[in-house]
């Protein structure tokens, strides 16, 4: 742990350590971002459908969102903030450090900081704020004309097309792990985020994982919107068709 990632710096805390972005290091330590515990809140009334604490501190590099790193699936009904290993943070920086060299829109990392929890670590995430993004959960829950959210919908399909292509896979790629923002000249911006579990292909993502990350879209929109929601469900499978190749499995 000691070793940092690329581009990041090791700092010793009480009880643990962070990894700091090394050109943003002095700003979050001045804003008392090394302690995110007193930063965060269990149900904050901020935008975003993610699990467990949140909270945005604002620094001279600019405003950054904090949040308590949380297991999920089953693991998460035996222990939910608990880390043993730290590889898979290790990992996430690195394959967000080749997405971005890619060109690919992913949210950046400026910061972990590991507290020793007796027995493993409990996390926080520092991330730079997107002042105006919510994610999609949230924006496709809000009432807007047919037609932006088909381009939203699109703009997200394109963007899940865009990132397998240059190798990028994300095996949850639900509603909750995108952000993004209208344009004030139209259209939308779409960014991804969570890259915990994320991996990198050199070539692209192969064709089943393709399939997978798709479907595992659709699941997500089922289970918040059923079969309605701003969008069809002819319109939907048309569209999630025309980026597989064929209908998708649950559709």
């Amino acid at each position: 742990m000691h070793s940092p990632p690329e581009g990041f710096v090791w700092r010793p805390l009480e009880g643990g350590g962070a990894w700091w972005r090394q050109a943003v290091a002095e700003p979050l330590e001045a804003a008392g971002v090394a302690e995110p515990w007193r930063l965060v809140a269990a149900r904050p009334d901020l935008p975003g459908t993610g699990r467990g604490p949140r909270g945005v501190a604002s620094t001279a590099a600019g405003r950054v969102w904090i949040k308590q790193c949380l297991r999920g699936g089953l693991p998460a009904r035996l222990n939910a903030e608990r880390y043993f290993r730290l590889d898979r943070f290790r990992g996430e920086l690195e394959v967000g450090r080749k997405a971005a060299a890619a060109g690919l829109p992913v949210l950046d990392t400026w910061g972990l900081v590991f507290r020793r929890a007796r027995p493993g670590w409990r996390v926080w995430q520092i991330t730079p704020l997107v002042e105006l993004a919510r994610d999609l959960a949230c924006w496709f829950s809000e009432p807007m004309p047919g037609a932006a959210a088909e381009e939203l919908l699109e703009a997200v399909l394109t963007l899940i097309a865009r990132v397998q292509a240059a190798g990028l896979h994300h095996p949850d790629l639900n509603l909750g792990n995108f952000l993004a923002q209208s344009r004030p000249q139209g259209g939308w911006e779409v960014m991804v985020i969570d890259l915990d579990r994320a991996r990198w292909y050199e070539g692209g993502v192969p064709p089943r994982l393709r399939r997978r990350a798709f479907e595992r879209f659709d699941r997500s929109w089922r289970k918040i919107f059923g079969h309605a929601g701003p969008v069809t469900a002819q319109r939907r499978r048309a569209l999630l068709e025309s980026y597989l190749g064929v209908a998708p499995d649950s559709a």
